[in-house]
């Protein structure tokens, strides 16, 4: 069952879908709060639908897929206030969902990924619900385009060198700043204490280098990492089980890492 919701955000309310697979339980339900990608710019909840349902029925969890605020509109941290609004409400109404407020995940893809991983670090920093689980499928996790995937992807389509630099163009019209911590996670010097991650990478990629070096420094923190890479597909593949079956394999594995950890949760 899909239903349509809206929930309050960082500025006024967004538009929400919630995602039920047959044969849940009354209550006490996994739950995952579900990121589009589209770099900031593009994407919507009818984009990642497949994906969002990916996650649903392949993991057996509640999933709740945000239409966060996007760019040029709506500059930069506008998704990162509405990524974090939608835990606070999640966390919530958990119970009344039917799901169980101990065994939520977040995930997400390129932007959506960092948004999900944007969740985790402010609910360590705040000390209230965490996340038992980040998924992070090729995450943006730098504003650096001078790294090896950048310049293998130059020509690649849908997403190389020229599209991602659009994406930034859009998100910050003034200039790229310096120093954007949200952004560039690879360099931050506070990851320890974030749940285990899984993360998943195409193989032709402009966000591949940057998604192992953010694997890379998770693990250097002590964080839990299981990084999976699917070589031959490109950017936004996850959701296209219907017609690339790497990305079957990939839900495959995503389904079976969220499964372990939702049982590991419940032993705690």
């Amino acid at each position: 069952m899909v239903e349509a919701l809206s929930i309050p955000g960082g500025d006024g309310s967004l538009a929400a879908r919630l995602y039920r697979p047959a044969g849940l339980a009354e209550r006490l339900n996994p739950m995952v709060l579900y990121f589009h990608g589209g770099g900031f710019v593009t994407g919507d909840l009818d984009s990642h639908d497949a994906s969002a349902r990916a996650f649903a029925w392949r993991a057996g969890a509640i999933v709740l897929s945000l239409d966060y605020r996007l760019a040029p509109e709506h500059g930069f941290p506008a998704a990162h206030a509405d990524a974090w609004a939608a835990w606070g409400w999640l966390s919530g109404q958990a119970h009344r969902l039917g799901g169980d407020p101990r065994r939520i995940a977040v995930a997400g893809e390129d932007a959506g990924a960092n948004l999900a991983m944007h969740v985790a670090l402010k609910a360590r920093e705040t000390r209230g619900l965490r996340p038992v689980q980040q998924v992070l499928i090729h995450p943006i996790a730098d504003t650096d385009m001078s790294t090896p995937s950048y310049d293998e992807a130059l020509r690649t389509r849908p997403i190389g060198l020229p599209a991602m630099r659009w994406r930034f163009k859009q998100l910050f019209p003034e200039g790229m700043p310096e120093t954007v911590p949200a952004l560039q996670l690879v360099g931050r010097d506070d990851l320890a204490g974030l749940p285990p991650s899984l993360i998943v990478l195409a193989g032709i990629d402009p966000l591949r280098s940057e998604g192992e070096a953010l694997a890379s420094a998770l693990s250097a923190a002590g964080v839990a990492v299981t990084t999976l890479r699917y070589d031959g597909v490109t950017q936004g593949f996850f959701g296209m089980g219907r017609i690339v079956t790497k990305a079957l394999f990939a839900q495959a594995d995503v389904a079976d890492g969220l499964s372990k950890t939702f049982a590991a949760a419940l032993r705690r």
